[in-house]
């Protein structure tokens, strides 16, 4: 079932990023929906049991998830003027 979800995220940020390359809140957004997918609970904890080898690269994508929520969060608040 996480693979289905894992899916979406993907397939989602994949549309975004085909069709608004060109904006800037368009890809930080595609990141944060890669990184919000691959980091979900389950599959954050099954592919370091399975493969530890992956545990170093899946912290390093928490922590691009969080630089992108963060980066999200300004936008949609209005703290951040769109260019």
């Amino acid at each position: 079932m996480e693979v289905g979800f894992v899916m979406v995220f993907f397939a989602s940020a994949a549309v975004i990023f085909w069709r608004k390359s060109d904006e800037w809140v368009a890809l930080v957004v595609a990141l944060f929906l890669m990184t919000f997918g691959g980091t979900l609970p389950g599959v954050a904890a099954a592919l370091p049991a399975a493969h530890p080898d992956w545990w170093l690269p899946l912290r390093f994508v928490e922590l691009l998830r969080g630089c992108a929520d963060r980066r999200v969060a300004n936008v949609s608040m209005g703290d951040e003027e769109p260019t």
